[in-house]
């Protein structure tokens, strides 16, 4: 049985570990717990919850994502039951798909949903982020490992469901972390290396209708997993404290790729004085996780930047996504 590793305390602390995962290569070192104990609260949900747009939490401490609806920051519902939580995403529909890390598992809730809709089974794999593919409804997810130590993989499960198919990374990308669909349908991971390779992050893109992964060269991008994501016309990467080292903000990039090669066309700063976890793009709004003090959840203008418009306090909250209600 896997121990149970508590979580950093400072957000400055969690993604200074993120630098030693290639050391250590296991889930703790990006300030997650390495396994959990399933929570014995059961799940709910206000009746009026669907029908509002919902902001989904992953909870890393407590195993549980708590519901909110959204933009209000109102506390409507709670799910538990996981074993180990990281990032999650979200289709074009409002279901939301949560990686269990600790349960080698991915679960499908319906928008407002307590019961999950399908359950993925990932072998023994460790599951920590995932990204639908608006052109066709399959489902990638990016496993940081498998257990005993081997090295990770991204997996496509098509239409979401059954058994998936298992595409290997660039060697730079042996534990992954991230992994973000454009609308053309061409998937991109971000991951590390192992130590006995310099311990570098690595970046890479399956092209729609591809075989296989293909490194991709990123200019002006210090890569340091903080959030992926397709934001409607660039590539949104997030890293940390790298363009501002002093203030500890977060900056998104916003990237271009073209015969892998990506280009930065413009960078968002966050300003909380400390590096996020994650972050979800809903048109105008930018949402992300951890910040200052650790246990906030930020609103920010998007691609303005800048101060929060507004925050919300959770305990340690890693990944983030909208779910729209249906119109």
């Amino acid at each position: 049985m896997r121990m149970r590793f508590a979580i950093a305390r400072s957000w400055l602390g969690a993604l200074a570990l993120v630098s030693m995962v290639a050391a250590c290569g296991r889930p703790s070192q990006l300030g997650l717990p390495a396994s959990a104990t399933p929570a014995v609260r059961g799940s709910w949900m206000l009746p009026d919850a669907s029908k509002a747009d919902l902001m989904y939490v992953a909870d890393a401490y407590d195993d549980r994502v708590d519901v909110y609806a959204y933009p209000n920051g109102r506390r409507v519902g709670e799910l538990t039951g996981f074993a180990g939580l990281a990032f999650m995403c979200v289709d074009g529909g409002g279901d939301v798909f949560i990686p269990d890390y600790g349960a080698s598992q991915i679960l499908e809730y319906a928008h407002g949903g307590t019961k999950p809709m399908e359950t993925l089974s990932d072998g023994k794999a460790e599951p920590y982020s995932c990204s639908v593919d608006p052109t066709t409804g399959n489902l990638a997810v990016a496993n940081f490992g498998v257990e005993g130590d081997k090295f990770g993989d991204v997996v496509i499960y098509r239409d979401a469901k059954g058994k998936p198919k298992a595409f290997s990374v660039d060697e730079e990308m042996a534990h992954a972390y991230f992994c973000a669909y454009d609308d053309s349908g061409n998937l991109f991971a971000e991951g590390s290396s192992p130590a006995a390779s310099g311990g570098s992050f690595g970046f890479a893109e399956k092209s729609k209708g591809a075989s296989q992964f293909a490194p991709v060269t990123l200019e002006d991008v210090p890569v340091l997993p903080s959030g992926l994501q397709w934001d409607g016309t660039y590539l949104a990467i997030g890293t940390g404290t790298i363009a501002g080292p002093s203030s500890g903000n977060t900056y998104v990039y916003h990237v271009e790729v073209a015969h892998f090669v990506g280009k930065t066309i413009a960078t968002t700063q966050l300003v909380e004085k400390a590096p996020t976890a994650d972050f979800f793009i809903d048109g105008s709004t930018i949402v992300a996780s951890g910040g200052d003090a650790q246990s906030t959840i930020g609103f920010f203008h998007y691609p303005k930047g800048g101060a929060p418009v507004k925050t919300l306090t959770e305990t340690s909250p890693f990944g983030v996504v909208v779910s729209p209600a249906a119109k």
